[in-house]
């Protein structure tokens, strides 16, 4: 009797890993072609670092052209990336970094043609009926740091925010408060920062 009620276990477990498995990785194909076809759009977001109060913000992204900005007005800094680039301006001190943008998460968005664990690593991956959770990195240990984004599945597919990990273990949340994709966007939005 216990033999095959061990038998009946085994059988049941076999028969659910592999549509399981095969249920994820139709689900993250899904994602990969979303993110591939990301439309332009803009995003108000409320972002959380560590203790420090709440900040609010606004994103646009051109994933055709590989740009982005995000406006934080209550801070008076702003982050454009275009071409490989990102520039981090601070209204206070009038001052303009030009970082290379490979490996921050801005980076790892905005690549022409994402594949995960070729182009992008997944180093996480879990679903619920409406949602997917997945962490994706530029490299296979997330060693420079890792990006966790919460996608809605149902009606359709969208980003509901994310959770940058740096480095050094430290979190940034970002929650997207207002969503709206497919829109024209100005292109002087993406020009480098002049003070």
């Amino acid at each position: 009797m216990i033999r095959t009620v061990m038998f009946f276990c085994l059988f049941a477990f076999i028969a659910c890993a592999a549509p399981c498995k095969k249920e994820a990785d139709n689900t993250q194909k899904q994602l990969e072609t979303y993110l591939n076809q990301l439309p332009r759009i803009k995003a108000e977001f409320q972002q959380r670092n560590g203790d420090a109060p709440a900040i609010t913000g606004t994103l646009y992204i051109d994933k055709k052209n590989g740009h982005m900005y995000i406006d934080y007005p209550t801070i008076e800094q702003k982050i454009i990336v275009r071409n490989g680039t990102l520039y981090l301006a601070d209204a206070t001190d009038k001052s303009v970094q030009d970082i290379n943008s490979s490996y921050t998460p801005a980076g790892l968005l905005l690549q022409k043609n994402i594949k995960f664990n070729d182009t992008i690593h997944v180093l996480d991956f879990s679903k619920t009926e409406k949602n997917a959770y997945i962490t994706l990195a530029s490299t296979k240990n997330g060693d420079e740091g890792s990006m966790k984004i919460d996608f809605s599945l149902k009606p359709f597919i969208k980003i509901n925010g994310w959770i940058v990990f740096d480095p050094q273990g430290n979190e940034i949340c970002v929650d997207i408060t207002k969503f709206e994709a497919g829109i024209t966007l100005d292109t002087r939005l993406f020009d480098r920062p002049e003070f």
